[in-house]
């Protein structure tokens, strides 16, 4: 993810991406996931599959807009090279990705797995569990007239999110760094 980590403390504010930067310019060259218990996407729109330049070169990634990404019981883990960096909340603890600037944030992904819990605004899915990848993207979320107002995923993981123009708030971040 494109943040630096807060400082150990209660609800601070992280910076994500540059302002009004409309595609990340590099992606860090590191593998990492995003688990919550449940991920509340708040007027989510799918904008499509872009290609994006990683360190490692170019990457197919999914490109969706939302109003704010609430994630309860959030664990980061990021992998690079010999060193491991954890980020985690308690399991009640609801981190929030809002837009800075125009109160919309952009997002940037390589897949999203989890079951849909609810869809506001439109049917939900045959089947609750969904894999989204640049691949395989399912109808429901293509063929759509207008935003998915909410999509509620419980069980959620993310790969590779990189968000722009948005804050990021942690409340109580538990930082753990292993190195082999």
């Amino acid at each position: 993810m494109n943040v630096t980590p807060p400082s150990v403390g209660t609800g601070r504010a992280v910076r994500a991406a540059a302002p009004g930067a409309p595609l990340p310019v590099r992606l860090a060259n590191a593998s990492w996931q995003l688990r919550a218990t449940r991920l509340v996407l708040r007027t989510l729109t799918f904008r499509g599959v872009v290609t994006v330049r990683s360190m490692s070169g170019s990457v197919r990634m999914l490109r969706f807009t939302a109003r704010s990404v609430d994630a309860v019981g959030l664990d980061v883990t990021v992998r690079q090279g010999g060193t491991t960096l954890r980020l985690r909340t308690g399991e009640a603890a609801t981190s929030t990705l809002k837009g800075r600037s125009n109160g919309v944030v952009t997002l940037y992904l390589r897949e999203l797995t989890g079951t849909v819990a609810a869809r506001a605004g439109t049917l939900l899915p045959p089947h609750g569990a969904v894999t989204v990848t640049p691949d395989a993207v399912p109808n429901w979320l293509t063929n759509q007239p207008a935003p998915v107002r909410t999509l509620t995923l419980t069980g959620a993981t993310v790969s590779n999110l990189s968000a722009c123009d948005a804050d990021l708030t942690v409340p109580g971040p538990r930082f753990r760094v292993g190195v082999q």
